[in-house]
């Protein structure tokens, strides 16, 4: 096979990968976007109680339960921590911008193939 052929299955194997790569990007999107609104959501929740004191009547009360007091106890005591870490990237986060790099370098080497066969 001479190089021009090899090249252009090399163009419609990577088209191929990168067509199959970006329907993993959009599911893992998905995942991502939900992941960070139950953050938002659970985020919002605490908001809702002015202090830690205003969370334990409610916890007295039956309101709430003794792990989502725990949880708005550690908002209030940490909440600089905790917006730090409701800020930064999860695992699935990282791996989504780590595809979509992967996937920019595949369509690069594709402009280039493409270049390399019109010549």
């Amino acid at each position: 096979m001479d190089s021009k052929k090899e090249l252009e299955l090399d163009n419609q194997a990577l088209k191929y990968l990168v067509g199959r790569l970006e329907t993993l990007v959009g599911k893992i999107e998905i995942t991502v976007e939900k992941e960070k609104n139950r953050k938002l959501e659970r985020l919002k929740r605490y908001e809702e109680f002015e202090s830690e004191e205003n969370a334990h009547e409610a916890y007295g009360f039956d309101m709430i339960t003794e792990e989502e007091y725990e949880n708005i106890r550690q908002y209030f005591e940490n909440k600089e921590k905790f917006l730090e870490n409701y800020n930064s990237d999860s695992k699935k986060g990282t791996a989504l911008a780590i595809l979509n790099d992967y996937v920019n370098k595949l369509k690069m080497e594709i402009r280039c193939n493409n270049q390399e066969l019109k010549n």
